[in-house]
Formats: C-alpha cells, sequence, structure tokens
C-alpha cells in the first residue's frame, strides 16, 4: 500500500524491515533506497486475489481517506526492468489496444514504456476488459467504495491499537449498530 512512488520503511527497525523485504521484495532489485519498496501490492501478494482484496478491505477501514494509486482498481503490476521508481510509473492498462491504449504512438517513441509482457501485461490486465467482468477487482473496488460512502462510522470510529507480542492489532473502541446497517 502505498501513495507515492515506493513503500518506504524507514521507519521500522533494522530487523522490522529486512522481515518485510524477505515477505514482499525478495529480490534487491525490488527494492529502493536501501528502505524501500518498488512494486505494486498485486505482485506483492503473488496475484492472489482474496489477499488483495483483504488488504484493500483493511485500508478503506483505517481512519481517514484510502487513496489508491492509478491502477490499483485494475491490479496492475509492475516493470522490475525499469530503473528506480519507474517500475511503478507505467502508463495506465485502458485496453488490450496496442500500448494499453494508452497511447497510438510507436511503442519505441512512448516516454515510459507499457507492461506488454507476462500476467500483468495490458493484453490481461485493463480496464475494458475488467469492467465487462462482473467479478473483478474493479468492479469488486467500487462495491467496496459504495459500501463504505454512506457508512460514515467505517473509517472514522475510535480505536487503539493492540499488542499482541509479535503483531499488532486494531480493535473498535464502540461497537453500535446503526439505522444505516453498518457497525461503528
Amino acid at each position: 500500500m502505498r501513495h507515492h512512488d515506493e513503500l518506504a520503511l524507514d521507519r521500522l527497525s533494522q530487523t522490522q524491515q529486512e522481515e518485510v523485504f524477505q515477505a514482499f521484495a525478495p529480490d534487491e532489485n525490488m527494492r529502493i533506497y536501501g528502505h524501500g519498496i518498488r512494486r505494486r501490492l498485486p505482485p506483492m501478494m503473488n496475484g492472489e486475489r482474496r489477499r488483495i482484496e483483504l488488504v484493500y478491505s483493511l485500508m478503506f477501514n483505517l481512519p481517514g481517506t484510502p487513496l489508491l494509486r492509478y491502477g490499483e482498481e485494475i491490479g496492475m503490476g509492475e516493470d522490475l526492468s525499469l530503473p528506480g521508481r519507474n517500475s511503478v510509473r507505467t502508463p495506465m492498462q485502458w485496453s488490450d489496444a496496442p500500448n494499453g491504449g494508452f497511447s497510438n504512438a510507436p511503442a519505441d517513441a512512448l516516454v515510459r514504456s507499457v507492461i506488454a509482457e507476462g500476467e500483468y501485461g495490458y493484453q490481461r490486465v485493463n480496464v475494458a476488459t475488467e469492467q465487462r467482468d462482473p467479478n473483478s477487482l474493479i468492479n469488486w473496488m467500487e462495491r467496496l467504495i459504495r459500501t463504505r460512502k454512506p457508512c460514515q462510522e467505517l473509517g472514522t470510529g475510535l480505536w487503539q491499537i493492540l499488542a499482541t507480542g509479535r503483531t499488532m492489532c486494531l480493535r473498535p473502541l464502540l461497537q453500535v449498530a446503526t439505522s444505516s446497517g453498518c457497525v461503528a
């Protein structure tokens, strides 16, 4: 989860950083600046839809406004052959047309190359294809947003961090059913 170019881990201890690197960026070329990850969420979750949905569900329940980086709603990947932060700055994949429907310029004339190969290539992962599939990630994400929007209790309630030994968890301080059917 990120709002910028890399997932920065600089607030974690060295031991915690290494644990996160081993889980989500095991190869050195997946890391940046010694304390960041230059990958998108779907590849970090090995493309496992249930894990991706869990992460976004948790984000949409945390306090504040959830932000999505372009392409997250369709499950875009990254291009680790590109240098630095450019791995996650590839063009939006609008369709399965050449260059992902982003541009009709020749591929070698693009300022940023599109993800053209593999499981995250624009032929497989793109807005047009996702919108036609009622079970796609983009349609799931739209349902998540529609569910959260009328439930003001989501993301605004009181909470506290509970130490559980190895991990932390969030616990609501008050659980009250509301007229909207949401739980606060």
